[in-house]
């Protein structure tokens, strides 16, 4: 992806919702995400918008997964749609375990560092 929705701020967490979100809308359910957020029509690249619209549902310069949990549920329910998240801490959450869910199919968000 060309443009990944940047926003700047200490706002990466909005920016990795932003990047999750467009990953379902283009592939899975064109619900997702509007088409006013996506810079063409072939969904190549997000504009700022939409990290800036998950931002103002619940503002914080300092992201952590609980944040955007709480901000990915609420811009679910703005959309009618369906979201299942899993938060997991050390010493579950490793290289392998991530691994192991992008190889199931599932995106996945890190905070923080892996061992």
């Amino acid at each position: 992806m060309k443009n990944c929705g940047y926003i700047s701020g200490g706002k990466c967490g909005f920016i990795a919702l932003n990047i999750l979100y467009a990953y379902y809308d283009k592939f899975y359910n064109d619900s997702w995400v509007d088409n006013k957020h996506w810079t063409n029509s072939s969904k190549t690249g997000l504009k700022s918008t939409l990290s800036e619209e998950l931002y103002s549902l619940s503002p914080k310069s300092s992201t952590t997964a609980m944040h955007i949990e709480k901000v990915s549920k609420l811009y679910a329910e703005k959309k009618g749609i369906s979201v299942k998240h899993e938060t997991w801490l050390a010493p579950i959450a490793n290289i392998q375990s991530v691994r192991n869910k992008i190889d199931q199919g599932y995106p996945v968000a890190v905070f923080g560092s892996l061992s």
